[in-house]
């Protein structure tokens, strides 16, 4: 059941400001339409935003564009609706960056992040500041629907990999839940508590076309060593719709997000040093892939060949993150035995 906000507000003394921004972070220019839908999708919310907050990723030419259309192509702001920021990423390139200057130019208690080629559902807003229950919970996400272009899925594409676009992915819990952390795209936190562990790590997250991430998984594992009482929550009642153009849709770039995703998550246990920090990578690996594999050899007895497809893209997807996080640990030792070396030399001069 959807919580009534006002109501909350009023009934419980810890919370004292209750003022929702929504951040959208963007990079490229061909997807400005995209970007128009998914501010718009913002301005229908059940709970609207205080603030909107368009950050560009280092392209001036879309920043000036953004200046240029947005304002006259969405309904005005003012008393009765949210304010529009658009401002440049003033950090490092990426996604990262972006998230850490909305974070900083913000005053409001809670932000809640959208993928720019991503359309949010009407309660997803109210549903997400509604799991606020307690001081605790420090961030709350809801599910990332894919809209394949063309409307229909790959006959090929294993559910089980939906994450590979960005989406919520066959194994992950069917109703309100505890996690290490939601999807990134389609969250919301609390600014001070993110703010307090450092932001997001500009050495994560997707820059450019690259298809990296973690940067979610490692800012909520160092929160948790922050504050080992804090809570996550993941909670399916609401969602995004998030656009899968043809290019995403194929064995090469999802072998290659698959890769990037191994090496990130190789990055993020460097980074983290903590126990169980990839227990639900692990959980997944063991669990979830093996279950979709026999489903999908099991298929082939009713001719369900692309159910077999399905089976065999999972084992070569699960092959290249492997390969990608051993990669990424190789890359990681030699660089600390070059630095070593050059301590060395330079302490015998």
């Amino acid at each position: 059941m959807v919580m009534n906000i006002n109501a909350e507000k009023r009934n419980d003394p810890r919370i004292a400001d209750a003022s929702v921004a929504a951040v959208v972070c963007t990079f490229a220019s061909e997807r400005f339409e995209l970007l128009v839908a998914a501010i718009a999708s913002l301005h229908q919310q059940d709970l609207p935003p205080e603030e909107i907050i368009v950050v560009v990723d280092h392209n001036p030419a879309l920043l000036e564009r953004a200046r240029r259309e947005l304002r006259s192509r969405l309904p005005a702001g003012g008393d009765g609706g949210p304010r529009l920021i658009l401002t440049a990423n003033a950090h490092a390139r990426g996604l990262s960056g972006g998230r850490n200057t909305a974070l900083e130019i913000t005053t409001c208690a809670f932000v809640a992040f959208l993928d720019d080629d991503a359309e949010a559902d009407a309660t997803w807003l109210l549903t997400l500041r509604s799991g606020f229950r307690t001081p605790q919970v420090v961030g709350v996400g809801g599910r990332v629907e894919p809209v394949w272009e063309g409307e229909r899925r790959p006959p090929w594409f294993p559910p089980e990999m939906d994450w590979v676009v960005g989406c919520t992915y066959r194994g992950v819990p069917s109703e309100t839940s505890v996690v290490r952390n939601p999807f990134g795209g389609a969250m919301m936190v609390r600014r001070q508590a993110v703010q307090a562990a450092g932001g997001y790590s500009e050495r994560l997250g997707r820059t450019g076309t690259y298809p990296s991430g973690g940067e979610e998984t490692e800012l909520c594992i160092r929160m948790r060593q922050r504050d080992p009482d804090i809570v996550l929550i993941f909670e399916p009642a609401t969602c995004i719709y998030h656009q899968v153009p043809r290019q995403r849709m194929s064995l090469r770039y999802l072998l290659h997000r698959c890769y990037a995703e191994g090496r990130s998550k190789a990055v993020v246990r460097r980074l983290t040093r903590a126990h169980g920090a990839l227990a639900t990578e692990r959980s997944y690996a063991l669990r979830t892939l093996p279950a979709g594999v026999v489903e999908g050899v099991a298929a082939l007895r009713h001719g369900d060949v692309d159910a077999v497809r399905r089976a065999g893209v999972i084992v070569v997807g699960l092959t290249a993150a492997v390969a990608g996080f051993a990669a990424q640990i190789l890359r990681s030792a030699n660089d600390a035995r070059g630095v070593r070396r050059q301590a060395t030399a330079g302490g015998g001069r």
